[in-house]
């Protein structure tokens, strides 16, 4: 008998946890929407920094983002530079540059790594910039932000 109930005990714990009998990994509730929710985010960040559309960028970030990139001088010392969530919106709109082949549409490439509850982690690369970026996204009041960015440079 004390066996029978330690085993019920253990399967509605594990219930109470997340896990089933099918699967030895949590629950994970995200839908669909939420991987359409995402690519728009890294898209209205990306395309508005590329357009210096400054709407756009803001409805991608969280106020408090964090965004970051490590830069080494030529004996290998590095730095990590830090820009919030104004600086980015302020560079979208000093950096807007014309474009230098508008005959190639803009092609943003948004991979969603994971999506765990209400975070998510994401690469976006772009034909026309030289970099990438790793964003960490959060839903926030219903809506996904990017809170986090760490960046580098491919060239």
């Amino acid at each position: 008998m004390k066996k029978a109930i330690t085993v019920v005990c253990i399967i509605l714990l594990a219930r109470s946890f997340g896990y089933s009998q099918t699967s030895s990994a949590p629950a994970n509730q995200n839908s669909k929407a939420d991987s359409v929710a995402i690519e728009k985010t890294a898209n209205n960040y990306v395309e508005g920094f590329f357009n210096g559309d400054a709407t756009r960028v803001g409805s991608a970030v969280h106020p408090e983002l964090v965004k970051r990139i490590i830069y080494k001088d030529n004996t290998g010392n590095a730095m990590i530079q830090n820009m919030g969530a104004s600086g980015l919106i302020f560079a979208a709109i000093k950096h807007k540059k014309a474009d230098p082949n508008p005959s190639e549409p803009f092609k943003a490439t948004v991979t969603i790594y994971d999506i765990f509850n209400e975070t998510a982690t994401v690469k976006i690369v772009t034909n026309k910039f030289d970099f990438i970026d790793y964003a960490q996204m959060a839903k926030i009041g219903g809506e996904w932000k990017i809170v986090n960015v760490l960046w580098a440079n491919t060239r």
